[in-house]
């Protein structure tokens, strides 16, 4: 099947990937494509470690595993990769239901409360807040950047 891989690196060799998007951050680059999801393993190395897989075009019967979706958020967020993190959550909450499924989504808003700040979009950044901090229960207030430890924390009222 193929797969959304966004794949961090710190330089060095970087794997030959036909049509991928590169973006350069102060301490990596970023490189965006789709791949066969068998053949993710193999393009990882010393030099691109980390690999998070966004499946937005699988089945309704695809099963992710959330303990992955949570790291692959995390891990994204600690870089600021708010929209990515946000579909990175979405694999976890495809697989959730009831109140977990809730809560879950309440924590995409609050990763999507990020992105719109990030677009300048205060007012709406703090209503979606607010409205998932309801949901989740949770004291903490809202401003830019979302940190991985307030992720962490957000994670464990999940």
């Amino acid at each position: 099947m193929k797969v959304r891989c966004i794949l961090f690196c710190d330089g060095g060799d970087l794997p030959g990937i036909q049509n991928a998007i590169i973006r350069r951050h102060s301490d990596s680059l970023e490189l965006s494509f789709f791949i066969d999801d068998r053949k993710i393993s193999e393009i990882l190395n010393e030099n691109c470690s980390y690999a998070i897989v966004l499946c937005q075009d699988c089945k309704k019967d695809f099963h992710a595993d959330p303990d992955a979706a949570f790291r692959n958020a995390r891990y994204l967020v600690s870089r600021e990769r708010f929209w990515e993190a946000h579909e990175a959550l979405e694999d976890a909450w495809r697989s959730a239901y009831g109140s977990r499924k809730d809560r879950i989504q309440a924590l995409i808003w609050i990763v999507a409360a990020q992105v719109h700040w990030q677009m300048g979009q205060a007012d709406t950044a703090v209503r979606m807040h607010q409205k998932a901090m309801d949901v989740i229960s949770s004291d903490l207030e809202f401003h830019y950047p979302l940190t991985a430890n307030e992720f962490d924390h957000l994670i464990s009222r999940v």
